[in-house]
């Protein structure tokens, strides 16, 4: 997936793997590729996050579109693009820092007095 931006650097279209074979698909000619504008085969004015969405719009967004990825604009221009699976790989190291926060905090307690079965407080 790529972002397509204008001379401002400012997004214009979005395109994927999935837009070029659709495209190919279509043809008969395979050389005629080789002058076909990417502005015939990208999608204009993608759908986009903004870099201070919350995960839960990435998701929704996400789930409604045929793209894989989104782009993420800052300051009116793309700085990523993020899908699924980022998404699933940040979840699950917030899970598994979440694990590590617990199992220290169950360690350092079940070695402390005031865990101790018995123990003075």
């Amino acid at each position: 997936n790529a972002c397509i931006v204008n001379g401002a650097d400012h997004l214009v279209g979005l395109v994927s793997v999935s837009d070029i074979l659709d495209y190919i698909m279509g043809e008969q000619n395979l050389d005629i590729l080789r002058q076909t504008p990417i502005k015939k085969v990208m999608t204009a004015n993608p759908v986009t996050l903004n870099a201070d969405d919350h995960i839960e719009i990435a998701v929704s967004k996400l789930a409604g579109h045929t793209h894989q990825f989104l782009p993420v604009i800052r300051d009116g221009k793309p700085c990523g693009l993020i899908g699924m699976r980022e998404i699933y790989l940040f979840a699950q190291g917030q899970l598994n820092n979440e694990m590590d926060h617990k199992n220290a905090l169950l360690s350092y307690f079940m070695g402390s007095e005031l865990y101790a079965v018995g123990g003075s407080h």
